[in-house]
């Protein structure tokens, strides 16, 4: 299951992060054949595609809930129903803006995106399965349908076993060895910076 499997992959990711920091050339070199070796031959993994997979099905995900949920915030706190979209408007934005801003970051081989990609697809199954049960209890609130909830659901399948699966984290891998690469281009330059003066 992902959420097994997830923690063990990321935990050795973060390790590999902490060796970049660390690393002088020749370790570099070292660790940059090492994340070959685990990215393997060249496919469409390359391409950021079970990134891009996971992210569009986590927004859809999160998205189909909100008209629900905002609703029974609205009311709670008495303000006009009419108004609902406003908030909505402004969640998907600022849902979709973080996601963006997750899928760019873990492009460039950052750790800490991949650590915030798997919290908002955690959080966005958990919304699934919170509107799958306030579907089948029949909560008269707008949106809270059964066959919403289930493609909310199958959304926030789909994005969790691409998570899980062996392209996105060759696709990880392949980040980080291109950001080895560049520190390595960075330290060339600075060395031959050094010894021209």
């Amino acid at each position: 299951m992902p959420i097994k499997i997830c923690p063990r992959r990321l935990h050795d990711y973060i390790d590999v992060d902490q060796q970049i920091k660390q690393a002088d050339y020749p370790q570099l070199e070292k660790l940059k054949n090492q994340l070959a070796e685990q990215m393997g031959q060249p496919g469409w993994h390359y391409s950021g595609l079970p990134a891009i997979i996971s992210v569009f099905c986590v927004v859809v995900s999160f998205a189909i809930p909100q008209l629900a949920l905002w609703s029974i915030i609205f009311d709670l706190a008495a303000i006009p129903r009419h108004k609902v979209f406003v908030a909505i408007t402004a969640t998907a934005l600022l849902f979709a803006g973080i996601n963006a801003i997750t899928l760019f970051l873990l492009s460039k081989g950052v750790i800490s995106a991949l650590k915030v990609l798997i919290g908002l697809t955690l959080v966005a199954a958990a919304g699934a399965i919170i509107y799958l049960l306030a579907a089948i209890t029949d909560i008269p609130y707008p949106g809270v349908t059964v066959p919403g909830a289930l493609i909310c659901i199958l959304f926030a399948v789909v994005s969790l076993m691409s998570l899980n699966s062996n392209a996105f984290w060759k696709m990880v891998s392949y980040c980080l060895h291109n950001r080895v690469w560049r520190k390595m281009m960075f330290l060339h330059i600075s060395f031959d910076k050094t010894r021209k003066r």
